[in-house]
């Protein structure tokens, strides 16, 4: 399996969607809410430097992901922080 850091391209989109999908599924505490991404917002913070995205593959297929937002701190002005955004990884590669 590789991990690695990758950029927000519609290709990865389209290629991340089932796994989207599945984490929604299994995870979401409101299920009854239905799943509706910002992309336009992803972008933004992807151009503002503030988005981190690591997939993990194996023979080129996803296996996982998780999503950070990178920003100042509110309580340490000098620090920069990450915040998990959103995370899955398909049970058989857990």
């Amino acid at each position: 399996m590789k991990i690695q850091r990758e950029p927000i391209a519609e290709a990865l989109w389209t290629e991340a969607a089932p796994i989207i999908q599945a984490g929604f599924l299994e995870f979401d505490p409101h299920p009854e809410i239905p799943l509706e991404i910002d992309r336009a917002a992803y972008y933004t913070l992807q151009k503002l430097d503030a988005l981190r995205i690591y997939m993990a593959r194996e023979d080129g297929r996803v296996l996982g992901y998780v999503a950070f937002v990178v920003s100042p701190s509110l309580r340490r002005r000098g620090q920069k922080q990450a915040q998990q955004d959103a995370i899955h990884v398909l049970p058989e590669a857990r």
